[in-house]
């Protein structure tokens, strides 16, 4: 499939015009009927002006065609036009639409993604237009409009302004005068309350879709339940709550449905026995907490006769997946993932001969799953069934399940994927179909060699994209034939007992966006050949023996790099400026290896540190696209906090962490450091780090976790950590620190174990602070004083001459009245400690703990808010 829709795109660039538009097409005087669209004329500034010459031209297409620059207001002079399509050349713009007065007789107009947002006239140009029958805005940036009371278009049955982002509400009064309207879609536009009322007076509706406006948190009006026209209602993704009408069982002309992911709650009434148009119900997330069989029933009349598309993922629903799944015969989705589902697996399902997709995940079904459960399901494509207690004997593709071992998958030539983790597969890697795109084989119990299954068909290119095998026994040496699988995005062999090299053919993964070899028995150098990897965004090789020093091209070639782990290994040598080019790394782990020198002052280049971009969502995953089905891969990330490993995947893009604990470094802790305004976790334990704590760490306020613990440090803390309202973990111990603990309630609700083996007083130590506390001079060049603790007599009986000296001139004068007076000007100047004030973000923590080696030893908790990411283009 991949080898055919790749062949299909080269065949199509190789038809593309490109160039230049020649002006003798003004030769054809009588051309009412011109489409340019979808080519690329890739060196044309904009759309040329002798277009606007053609006036006999009715219709014009030059839609996703590569054209850029502003759209030539001769364009307004095609008096005749009825169709014009501008959409998807994404690099244009305009600065106005007045040119479009001059279209009296356009009918058709689409301008979607077409740069916008300094038209503030658009929806004046717009109403004049009274021909207009389809009108297409999505994704212009159209923040803002001119007012207009009532829309003037009785002609307008489609429109679409869709992911605009937050256009003015008052949109709503205009739209409420197009009476004629059948097609009409808002969805991503952040609007805000409840759904507008003025949509009721739409009565010729039948596509709504409001799908996307997060804000929005009402329950479903009432009025809605009276479009008996409707035939496409969209509401997903919003934050609509409340129960769920039996009136929609009115909507009878209603064809697809969609109410996922919304705070509603409730149950499918018998009323929806009616909808017998009803071809696709999406509810996922909804909270039915119904019965199974109820559901079944309730659509069993004249809706299983048309229903293609099931999706009932995490509802709540509960019971025995009974016989009545057979009725269901032109089902080709099916999603019932993340249930309470219980007992064994109808038979029925063998009917569903239709069906492409198919989830049972997650649920309590248990009992033997046979060949004859799916012997007609001869155009699945993906099937989902780990995370039950099901025993599968000789299925389908002739494997066994249980305590037993997968046969080859060499005849799966209809499966696009196959997911078969967290099971307790036994014996070795089974021998796959090349065309199979994903295999998810991890957590079972699979042992030997790699070999047989990376060499099988070997003279024929995979197109698999994404291998998971981690958590399971294999074991052996990684054989150096990548180059036959040039189509993997991912490829998982965490936890494994792979030995030996890392072949130099991994590098012929040059569409590589995820490599995880963490915790195996992997040695040698890194081999040079990973530079061409230049899409790689996450790279963990941790808990192996790899040595050598950290490469430079790291930095220099794999600029996408997000998760950085080379933790647990035996790297050498300085730590190499180039990784600081790596501007979007989220994560860095070089903890316990036999790293040294210093912490280059350039890590401040290191942006994604920086800030954080909240609108880029919490998780990290790539997508694969298959003919049918959309299948996601969760990028995760283990980090070390408090000595134990947490495993990150749906929050891993609000992680920011460095880790280079344990090895050898020394030198200050450069102020630069504290330019990483954005970072979560800092641990530079187990070091030589010396010098004082930066003064400037108090601008790091997003740290959850310090730990700066079994270093050299020396001099006082820095009194504005006590401002770092975030902290909740904090390691300073065995240093040289002096002095009294800073007070705040951050730092005297830690352990007293957070400031042991250093000379500090305070709570929450149980060292009292008595007498005046030296504080020493601020060192500036950050450099180390091996004696800055103990106290100077020199400067000590100076101090107390000077003192002596002067009161001896100053005492009798104060007691001469005008000198008295003199006195009240004087002030001693004291050290004004501030209480800093921050204001942030809330976070709450997730985090799943897993075991971890046992020579890791201190870090902290890093927590971060619930966070699609999609493949970068290669």
């Amino acid at each position: 499939m991949l080898k055919d829709s790749a062949k299909a795109y080269d065949a199509y660039e190789r038809s593309s015009l490109s160039g230049k538009i020649n002006p003798s097409l003004l030769n054809l005087k009588h051309l009412v009927y011109l489409d340019l669209s979808n080519n690329y004329f890739d060196e044309e500034i904009q759309v040329p002006r002798l277009l606007g010459s053609m006036g006999n031209l009715r219709y014009l297409d030059l839609s996703g065609a590569g054209f850029r620059g502003g759209v030539p207001h001769d364009l307004g002079n095609l008096s005749n036009l009825q169709y014009l399509y501008l959409g998807n050349n994404y690099n244009m713009h305009a600065e106005n639409l007045g040119w479009l007065s001059g279209l009296s007789f356009l009918k058709h107009l689409d301008l979607s993604f077409m740069y916008l947002q300094r038209v503030f006239d658009w929806l004046s140009v717009i109403n004049a237009l009274p021909s207009l029958m389809e009108l297409k805005l999505s994704s212009c940036q159209l923040y803002q409009f001119t007012p207009v009371p009532i829309a003037n278009l009785s002609s307008l049955t489609t429109f679409d302004l869709s992911f605009n982002n937050n256009p003015n509400n008052l949109i709503f009064g205009w739209a409420s005068g197009l009476r004629n309207l059948v097609f009409l879609d808002l969805s991503g536009n952040q609007f805000k309350g409840s759904l507008p009322h003025e949509l009721q007076n739409l009565t010729s509706l039948k596509h709504l879709d409001f799908s996307l406006n997060h804000q929005l948190n009402s329950s479903i009006p009432d009025w809605l339940y009276r479009k008996s026209h409707l035939e496409f209602l969209s509401l997903k993704e919003n934050n609509l709550e409340g129960t769920i009408s039996g009136a929609l069982g009115n909507l009878t002309a209603l064809s697809s449905l969609d109410l996922s992911s919304n705070k509603l709650e409730g149950n499918i009434s018998r009323s929806w026995g009616r909808l017998c148009n009803l071809n696709s119900i999406f509810l996922s997330d909804v909270k039915l907490s119904q019965e199974i069989h109820e559901v079944l029933d309730i659509f069993s009349g004249c809706v299983s006769g048309v229903l293609e598309y099931l999706d009932l993922e995490n509802t709540n629903l509960f019971g025995r997946l009974t016989e009545q799944l057979g009725q269901f015969k032109n089902l080709k989705y099916l999603d019932l993932n993340y249930n309470s589902l219980s007992g064994s697996v109808p038979m029925s399902i063998g009917e569903l001969s239709f069906l492409r997709f198919l989830d049972l995940s997650n649920n309590k079904l248990e009992g033997v799953v046979s060949e004859i459960h799916f012997a007609n399901l001869t155009r699945l494509l993906s099937l989902g069934i780990f995370g039950n207690s099901l025993i599968l004997k000789e299925l389908w593709i002739h494997f066994r399940f249980g305590f037993g071992e997968i046969p080859n998958l060499t005849e799966a030539d209809r499966s696009t994927s196959v997911d078969l983790s967290s099971n307790n597969f036994s014996g070795s890697l089974p021998l796959v179909y090349p065309n199979i795109s994903l295999l998810y084989l991890s957590k079972n119990a699979l042992s030997g060699s790699i070999f047989q299954f990376l060499y099988h068909e070997r003279n024929e290119s995979k197109t698999m994209m994404f291998l998971k095998l981690e958590d399971n026994l294999l074991s052996g040496e990684l054989p150096d034939c990548w180059m036959n699988w040039q189509g993997l995005y991912m490829l998982n062999l965490d936890n494994n007992k792979f030995t030996g090299n890392l072949p130099s053919s991994i590098g012929s993964l040059s569409l590589l966006l995820s490599l995880h070899l963490r915790k195996n028995n992997l040695f040698g150098i890194l081999p040079t050949s990973l530079k061409n990897c230049t899409s790689l965004m996450a790279f963990d090789v941790a808990e192996n023996w790899f040595v050598g020093n950290i490469p430079t091209w790291i930095g220099q070639e794999l600029s996408y790099m997000e998760i950085l782990t080379l933790r647990s290994n035996k790297f050498d040598g300085d730590l190499p400026t180039e990784l600081c080019h790596l501007t979007s790394l989220h994560v860095l782990d070089l903890a316990y290896n036999s790293l040294s020198g210093t912490i280059p002052s350039c890590i401040k280049n290191l942006s994604a540190m920086v800030s954080i971009d909240y609108d880029e969502g919490n998780s990290i995953f790539y997508r694969s696209t298959s003919y049918f089905s959309t299948t996601l891969y969760l990028e995760g990330a283990v980090l070390v906090t408090k000595g134990r490993a947490s495993e990150y995947n749906n929050t891993l893009n609000l992680v920011r962490s460095i880790d280079l604990s344990g090895n050898n470094f020394s030198g200050v802790i450069p102020n630069e450091v504290t330019n990483l305004k954005a970072l979560q976790s800092l641990n530079l334990s187990y070091n030589s780090f010396s010098g004082r704590i930066p003064e400037t760490i108090g601008a790091m306020t997003s740290l959850e976790t310090l730990d700066f613990s079994a270093n050299q440090l020396t001099g006082e803390i820095p009194q504005v950590i006590s401002g770092l309202t975030f902290l909740s973990n904090l390691n300073l111990s065995n240093n040289n620190l002096i002095g009294k603990i800073p007070l705040g309630t951050q730092l005297q609700s830690f352990d007293a174990s957070s400031f042991v083996g250093n000379d500090l007083c305070g709570s929450p130590l149980h060292k009292n602070c008595t007498g005046t506390v030296l504080t020493p001079a601020y060192d500036h060049s950050g450099g180390k004083n091996d004696n800055e603790h103990e106290v100077d007599w020199f400067y000590v009986s100076m101090a107390l001459g000077f003192v002596v000296g002067f009161w001896s001139i100053i005492g009798p004068l104060l007691v001469n009245r005008r000198w008295r007076s003199v006195q009240t000007s004087l002030r001693i100047p004291q050290l004004i400690s501030q209480d800093l004030r921050i204001v942030g973000r809330v976070r709450a923590p997730v985090a799943t703990s897993i075991s971890s080696r046992g020579d890791l030893n201190s870090g902290d908790h890093v927590r971060s808010s619930f966070c699609s990411f999609t493949i970068k283009g290669t």
